[in-house]
């Protein structure tokens, strides 16, 4: 008889042409197909209201889009009465929310209501005292971290963290392409992510004497001002900002540059860590998400240290290894499921 997992989640694809969603969802989804269980997936906010199958998964998207503040707290009443019919329609044996928001209370609520086997994984900047994560503590929902420097935070908040899994990757083999940078930095283009500290050390480099080019791969609201201190700083024609792009393109570039740079001030796993580790990228990060647990990481705290980093990792040889394939990550959720049901 089949294992009936249902995953509760705030978005996932809407198609198989949608890479950039959550690519860390979608390479466990893709990974666990294979084994012995029967998935559903239920997504509260994204994509639009539809029911539909991505890769034969059947996907059932409640399309709220993403309130914020009490607009999301109203929906909540909605969610509970639509989650708790599906739950009783397709009687999961265990049910799993990822993020610890209105998508980890609602599979919290559900699994306490229904006295359904639950867990929670934890994805990012959720671990903070919030509406959803008193009541999970409360309740002793059971959650998994995605890394070591994650598990510190989660501690703190009291929840009861059952496991420690890193998200896998799929060992990517992009196609080439031609444009080549030195430098690479991807990811929003959000204050959390500091792309100005980027911006400003990839200056210095140039200041310095070296002949470098850069990209900054991802939108967000510092877009304008980045590109505005690049003309302050006169590098408009060694820095290009590429905006939003698809996930193979950009492993695409990622594949032809010699560092990822990495500057969040917060990062709860930092997929593109992986990704870099395995395409063979040096990593110059600071010590946020799974970058103290690669070898080759490059860590800094501070601007200076960063440009130290830099300089070192410009003139030093790269080899790429592969520390997260996403077939142990599979493996991991598996055997915690089974435990959770024996127990």
């Amino acid at each position: 008889m089949k294992l009936r997992l249902l995953y509760i989640v705030p978005g996932f694809a809407e198609n198989e042409q949608d890479t950039s969603c959550i690519p860390a969802l979608q390479e466990i989804v893709t990974a666990l197909k294979p084994k012995d269980l029967e998935l559903k997936i239920i997504t509260l906010h994204y994509p639009q209201k539809a029911e539909y199958k991505w890769n034969d998964i059947p996907i059932k998207s409640f399309g709220k889009g993403n309130p914020r503040g009490l607009k999301r707290l109203s929906i909540l009443t909605l969610f509970k009465n639509r989650i708790r019919e599906e739950v009783k329609q397709f009687q999961p044996d265990v049910i799993h929310g990822f993020w610890l928001t209105d998508a980890g209370w609602l599979a919290a609520l559900m699994g306490k209501e229904l006295t359904i086997p639950t867990v929670l994984t934890a994805m990012g900047q959720d671990v903070s005292p919030t509406f959803y994560t008193k009541r999970i503590r409360k309740w002793k929902t059971p959650v998994v971290a995605i890394s070591e420097f994650q598990e510190r935070f989660l501690r703190k908040l009291g929840v009861q963290l059952i496991s420690t899994i890193p998200h896998g990757i799929t060992k990517p083999t992009p196609p080439s392409t031609s444009t080549h940078y030195d430098i690479v930095s991807v990811g929003s283009l959000i204050p959390v992510k500091n792309p100005e500290l980027a911006l400003k050390s990839f200056y210095q480099l140039t200041k310095d004497g070296y002949d470098v080019r850069m990209a900054f791969i991802g939108d967000g609201p510092l877009k304008d001002d980045l590109i505005h201190l690049a003309k302050q700083l006169n590098i408009t024609d060694k820095v290009d900002f590429l905006g939003h792009l698809d996930r193979t393109s950009t492993l695409q570039y990622m594949s032809q540059a010699s560092i990822l740079l990495h500057t969040a001030q917060f990062e709860g796993y930092g997929m593109v860590l992986a990704e870099a580790e395995t395409l063979g990228l040096h990593i110059v990060s600071t010590p946020v998400g799974i970058a103290p647990s690669i070898a080759t990481s490059h860590l800094f705290n501070t601007q200076e240290e960063c440009l130290i980093q830099l300089k070192h990792c410009l003139k030093a040889p790269s080899t790429p290894a592969f520390s997260f394939p996403i077939q142990k990550t599979a493996q991991a959720y598996l055997e915690l499921y089974i435990s959770l049901l024996k127990s």
